[in-house]
């Protein structure tokens, strides 16, 4: 989405790309944080299901499980950023993209080699996840659009809180059956939500602007 006519992002006037910024980062967000919820969440019974057999014991399963809840906190960061820096590519502005990626990488590896001994293989999630904020802010930074992002982040927040609490209150087996109805759960709430909360329906409309 983020991706589509990407040269058209060399030659317009700063405005009008701070407008369609703004535009594919307000979308990716209604995308991306529910599915950050959503694998954070579920990334034991997710583990569970695709690996559990063989040589893959249960002590696998909570170490795969704890990296893969530390990689999806920062999903959305990492999502959006990734988009962002392609544009900044498209725009030629190389150096910036090399200089935040390096910014960003510096406070990965800071945080894998303090914290390891600490929290473990979470630390490798977390430490991606980090590289994703960092790498996020920068470029929304950039774009000069943090303060609406964190306003946008802030007004889907409750939502994904209540879906949170509407999880946990399900109570499912750690098995095939289990996955389908969390999957069943997470789309039929985030449809409901996108179709009845106007402020949503109007951001998902903003992907015909995009063309």
């Amino acid at each position: 989405m983020g991706l589509i006519s990407l040269s058209s992002y060399s030659s317009i006037k700063e405005e009008e790309l701070i407008k369609r910024v703004k535009k594919i980062s307000t979308i990716l967000l209604i995308v991306s944080i529910p599915l950050t919820l959503y694998f954070s969440f579920y990334s034991e019974l997710i583990i569970k299901i695709l690996f559990l057999r063989g040589a893959f014991t249960e002590e696998s399963v909570k170490i795969t499980s704890s990296i893969l809840f530390g990689l999806s906190i920062g999903l959305s960061f990492q999502i959006i950023s990734y988009v962002l820096i392609k544009i900044l590519n498209a725009r030629f502005e190389n150096r910036k993209v090399l200089k935040y990626m390096a910014i960003s990488l510096f406070f990965n590896a800071f945080f894998n080699i303090l914290f390891y001994k600490f929290f473990g293989a979470l630390t490798i999630g977390i430490a991606v996840s980090l590289y994703g904020l960092i790498l996020f802010i920068l470029t929304m930074n950039y774009f000069k659009i943090l303060g609406y992002i964190i306003k946008e982040t802030i007004f889907i927040l409750p939502f994904g809180i209540l879906y949170l609490l509407i999880s946990k209150l399900v109570n499912i087996e750690y098995n095939f059956v289990g996955l389908i109805i969390t999957l069943a759960i997470f789309l039929f709430y985030w449809f409901l939500v996108i179709i009845l909360v106007p402020r949503f329906k109007r951001n998902i409309e903003l992907i015909k602007g995009l063309k």
